[in-house]
């Protein structure tokens, strides 16, 4: 009687300690998806803009308000015409701005004159004046400017 308590006992700490080893605790890796955002208060709230990126959740965190600031802070630098063509292009055309990971450009990819997408490369967000001249030049080639180059 002693042998068969003891196998019990025996079997069921195996037990245990099988379910716990099998347990994994780790929560998988955050995979990415398709992200989007509204920023309506753009150049003395009179325009908006669409923020897309396939990025994860972390990567995501922060994204509308750094390009909002981005975005005002490059308006209130530049020339009265210059906000005027701001304006003009964020507040007609549905402008999106796809945020990319790993492009084949270094910040930007305007691909379409007077157009309405354009791309900006995820790795530049943190770089304030990078990410400033990238959307001075996109504003300027959709504006039909065609000085300026379309991938920079």
């Amino acid at each position: 009687m002693k042998n068969w308590i003891h196998y019990v006992i025996m079997v069921f700490i195996v037990i245990i300690i099988l379910t716990f080893i099998a347990c994994d605790d780790k929560e998988p890796p955050e995979q990415p998806k398709n992200q989007s955002t509204i920023i309506t208060s753009l150049f003395d709230n009179n325009a908006s803009v669409t923020i897309k990126g396939y990025l994860t959740d972390s990567e995501w965190n922060g994204v509308s308000d750094i390009m909002e600031n981005a975005l005002n802070s490059r308006f209130e630098t530049v020339s009265d015409a210059q906000k005027e063509a701001f304006r003009h292009v964020y507040s007609s055309r549905n402008v999106i701005i796809i945020l990319e990971k790993n492009p084949s450009y270094n910040n930007y990819n305007a691909p379409i004159l007077n157009g309405n997408t354009v791309y900006i490369n995820f790795g530049i967000l943190n770089n304030t004046d990078a990410l400033g001249l990238s959307l001075s030049r996109t504003n300027q080639v959709m504006n039909g400017n065609t000085d300026t180059p379309k991938e920079g």
